[in-house]
């Protein structure tokens, strides 16, 4: 496998194919405007915008069986249902502050602050991005058992829906979750995972 990771000059974020990709003979890059599409031997990079919530990672990376994690190093890491890193972007110190404080349980607020006050992502190793230490997973990996009882446990009848004016489910904030199949179950997002507590909170 190549890991393949490339920087948007342009917008100063992470661009969508920070992934594995498999290696099939040689990949001819050409830069287009919106977007990212990868092809068998034909890796398309688009220009494109940066999700306006903190840390959003917009990239259509996802698998129903995964999830997001912000790791204490400031990194955002997604794995898909294996357990394996799909895609990650570095946070800074304004991002990380701003999750902090958005963080839906407020009594857990200051734990998280605390954690990511001295994270630099810009120092994190692409070795420690793809392959983190078991300190730097998140619970429902080193717990496994966490992640299946959810499937059984975890059956609830959706909450009711409340829209903001622009058609976001703001109930998707107090949604907690393992995986991202149980997010899009009640209209939100993606599951996020957040250091080393038990389940995450779906985004809306």
């Amino acid at each position: 496998l190549h890991e393949v990771s490339l920087f948007d000059h342009f917008t100063g974020a992470l661009c969508s194919c920070c992934q594995r990709i498999p290696s099939i003979g040689k990949f001819t890059l050409k830069i287009i405007s919106e977007n990212i599409a990868c092809g068998p031997n034909e890796l398309t990079i688009r220009k494109s915008s940066r999700d306006d919530r903190p840390g959003f990672t917009n990239n259509g990376l996802r698998d129903p069986d995964g999830f997001s994690h912000i790791g204490d190093d400031g990194v955002l890491r997604s794995f898909n249902g294996d357990g394996e890193v799909i895609s990650y972007e570095r946070l800074d110190k304004e991002q990380l502050t701003n999750l902090a404080s958005w963080y839906p349980e407020p009594e857990h607020r200051d734990h998280l602050h605390d954690v990511w006050k001295d994270a630099n992502s810009s120092t994190v190793s692409m070795e420690q991005i793809w392959n983190p230490p078991k300190e730097l997973l998140p619970v429902v990996l080193k717990q496994p058992q966490l992640h299946r009882r959810a499937g059984v446990t975890n059956k609830r009848e959706a909450p009711n829906v409340l829209k903001r004016s622009d058609g976001e489910n703001i109930n998707c904030l107090i949604i907690s979750c393992y995986s991202d199949g149980e997010c899009i179950t009640y209209g939100c997002r993606n599951c996020r995972h957040y250091d080393e507590f038990i389940s995450g909170y779906c985004l809306p």
